[in-house]
């Protein structure tokens, strides 16, 4: 199938699943990950990979969560005895690595956004895990099992998402039984759009993780960059932006964002306690990723607050942080705020700290 094939797929099921939803032969709900399987035919039978599922939970861990990013779509199934088998088969084929199914305790069954389901289903059951020890990925396992308590810690809204459930789009039970057609076109769109990401994301990957002819290696703003590229709006940051990085006009404006990255993440972990910087860790990710949509002037990205340099942008941050926790970790870029803004004053604070 050509790329414009399987672009003309995904604009027909978007149209197909907004003629259902007109005919309100859909509906939204949150729905708990343990009450949704995989459906037989997404992806054409293929089961779940249960390595390829605990890579997406490390890559979610490594850059958090953004309800934003998932597009689930399923079909009710409550009591489909192929459904079930199939399910039931599956987990068993993992090896241990998917979670349970349990007999008769589902009812939903995915035509998308599966893998991102079994994620939350090994969050649900505390299922076994294997971390990682990269420095990007907090463990959120006691004992090689995944503990939410944990999880809570570093990434509440990954845990609340395991917890409550995400939003679906589900499709009554009718429109597959009358049409199960639809199924495959439907499944096969979603998982299109996903492998043309994925696709494009290797490319990316490979770019970014060449070195820069005659540069610093501007780790920090790499990663930045592949988290902003991860959960940020579709091909917000691409392979164009990566080449930029190498040209000697960009040079000075990427070291002063990667030092400034360097120095904030200096300052926020030196005088906030740990459970602060836990609390605080999607603060910090999306100032981050906010630099990098200054840096490569992204100004239709939502992520860049308008602050007009990287330094108002870096004042903004530690604005929020003293509004978050009551603590003022710098004053280096004081002089950056916005006149029209005052500091909020707060007593008990600690607050007029030395700069490192």
């Amino acid at each position: 199938m050509s790329l414009a094939e399987k672009g003309s797929l995904v604009t027909s099921a978007a149209r197909l699943v907004a003629l259902l939803e007109e005919h309100k032969l859909t509906y939204q709900q949150r729905i708990q990950s343990r009450h949704v399987v995989r459906h037989p035919r997404n992806r054409d039978g293929y089961g779940c990979s249960g390595n390829d599922v605990h890579s997406l939970l490390h890559g979610i861990l490594a850059v958090g969560w953004n309800d934003a990013c998932v597009k689930p779509l399923c079909v009710e199934s409550s009591g489909d005895a192929e459904v079930e088998r199939y399910n039931l088969k599956m987990v068993e084929d993992a090896g241990g690595l998917l979670a349970p199914v349990e007999v008769g305790g589902w009812r939903y069954a995915t035509l998308s956004a599966s893998h991102t389901n079994q994620v939350l289903r090994l969050i649900s059951y505390g299922w076994h895990h294997e971390h990682i020890e990269d420095g990007e990925c907090p463990d959120v396992t006691v004992g090689g099992r995944i503990l939410g308590e944990q999880l809570g810690k570093v990434g509440p809204l990954f845990y609340k998402a395991a917890q409550e459930g995400i939003v679906w789009t589900v499709i009554l039970s009718l429109v597959l039984t009358q049409y199960p057609i639809l199924a495959n076109i439907l499944q096969e769109a979603g998982n299109t759009s996903g492998r043309n990401w994925h696709g494009g994301f290797t490319i990316f990957w490979d770019s970014l993780g060449r070195d820069l002819k005659g540069g610093a290696p501007v780790l920090r703003l790499r990663h930045a960059m592949l988290r902003l590229a991860l959960v940020g709006p579709d091909q917000v940051i691409n392979t164009g932006d990566v080449k930029k990085m190498s040209s000697v006009a960009f040079k000075e404006k990427a070291l002063r964002c990667d030092d400034l990255m360097i120095d904030m993440r200096a300052y926020y972990e030196a005088r906030l306690a740990d459970e602060e910087q836990s609390k605080l860790q999607k603060l910090l990710f999306e100032f981050e990723m906010e630099l990098v949509a200054i840096a490569f002037d992204k100004r239709h990205c939502s992520c860049w607050k308008n602050a007009a340099s990287f330094e108002q942008a870096a004042q903004a941050f530690v604005d929020s942080v003293f509004q978050h926790v009551n603590v003022r970790i710098t004053d280096k870029w004081e002089r950056h705020r916005p006149k029209t803004e005052e500091p909020a004053a707060s007593s008990g604070s600690r607050d007029g700290v030395a700069n490192l």
